[in-house]
């Protein structure tokens, strides 16, 4: 991670923030080790870190969760940020390193508001034993079921629940969260017309460069009235 605000108090005595991962993808939780007292944190190689997941659906999304460590007894973590990574665009047998902005929420207004929290680095490779069977999962087995997980203490429930929804629930019904759905559509009403100017210059190719070329014919016999202007010409 690269970039992570300072949550913990006493940072000129040098106690920064206690960094730690946590994944959820289906029916897994799984979380990294803790990271002290550094806003740039780096996982080594001996560290926890690395986790192989087994798919149950391909349009399953893998979602990562920074949180500040607290250790104290009633204290919760402090959520940093969370991403979202859909596996769906991603080509099997190729290792993928990809850069994240991370956000406490989905909000667009709060993100605007909030801005990026840092940035995470993560490395995933995707193994398929059967292509086909993945292509046609999304078809036959339909959209990725709800899946409940159990945890062992309120925190770890926290820490799943931030994981996945971020600090807003965008499931719950609450006027802030039609209003977060109606300033994202009118965000996206705003660049209908260059995506619909894409579209017809790609579909019609308007506005590419013209092209001229000559057609070659074959010579064709003069007339008389063109003999005779010729012969003018010449004298």
């Amino acid at each position: 991670c690269e970039g992570l605000p300072q949550l913990d108090s006493g940072g000129f005595a040098g106690n920064k923030t206690d960094a730690f991962v946590n994944v959820v993808y289906e029916d897994c939780v799984v979380r990294t080790d803790v990271i002290d007292d550094t806003l740039s944190p780096r996982w080594m190689p001996w560290t926890k870190r690395a986790f192989i997941f087994h798919t149950m659906h391909t349009s399953s999304e893998i979602f990562l969760g920074i949180f500040d460590y607290d250790g104290g007894f009633g204290n919760d973590h402090d959520l940093i940020g969370r991403v979202a990574v859909d596996l769906a665009n991603l080509r099997p047998r190729m290792e993928y390193v990809l850069d994240y902005a991370i956000y406490k929420t989905a909000k667009m207004s709060k993100r605007d508001e909030q801005g990026p929290q840092g940035i995470i680095t993560i490395r995933l490779r995707l193994d398929v034993d059967d292509e086909r069977r993945m292509l046609l999962s999304n078809v036959l087995e339909g959209p990725p079921p709800r899946i409940h997980v159990n945890v062992e203490s309120r925190k770890d429930f926290l820490c799943s629940r931030y994981t996945v929804t971020g600090k807003y629930n965008m499931e719950t019904y609450s006027i802030a969260n039609l209003n977060s759905y109606v300033e994202e559509l009118m965000t996206y009403s705003e660049i209908r017309f260059y995506i619909y100017d894409a579209l017809v210059n790609l579909l019609l190719w308007r506005g590419h460069f013209a092209i001229n070329f000559r057609v070659p014919c074959s010579p064709r016999d003069k007339t008389t009235e063109e003999e005779e202007d010729d012969e003018d010409e010449s004298k």
